[in-house]
């Protein structure tokens, strides 16, 4: 899918960045991690991720046009009885927001079990 052809989603509230990690309930342990980057636009960066629906506009590991239905979906996939996902979220700077932006975009796909 080309670029231009990406959703783009803004969410309000200026930058930030949000740290998703799944922890297994059985013994805390990591299983799995992703940014939500929100600046110009706000992403969903899934390293080797396994979450695939039609709806979902995904390049390279990156979901785009992150509204909060796509987010609440992701982290719907993610936590189950064996799992909880733990969201952590920080204001950054517009800069900080962009240069993150730019570097996930163009990360390409990410190898299976380096999600962390």
């Amino acid at each position: 899918m080309r670029e231009a052809d990406l959703p783009r989603y803004r969410h309000p509230g200026g930058a930030k960045v949000t740290l998703i990690t799944v922890l297994s309930t059985q013994d805390g342990s990591g299983a799995h991690s992703a940014l939500i980057v929100n600046g110009a636009q706000r992403v969903i960066f899934d390293p080797a991720g396994s979450l695939s629906h039609a709806s979902l506009a995904e390049c390279g590991d990156v979901i785009y046009g992150a509204n909060p239905a796509v987010v609440d979906s992701y982290i719907d996939y993610h936590t189950r009885n064996t799992h909880d996902t733990v969201a952590q979220t920080r204001d950054a700077t517009d800069a900080v927001a962009g240069d993150l932006l730019a570097r996930v975009m163009v990360h390409g796909p990410v190898m299976q079990f380096f999600c962390a």
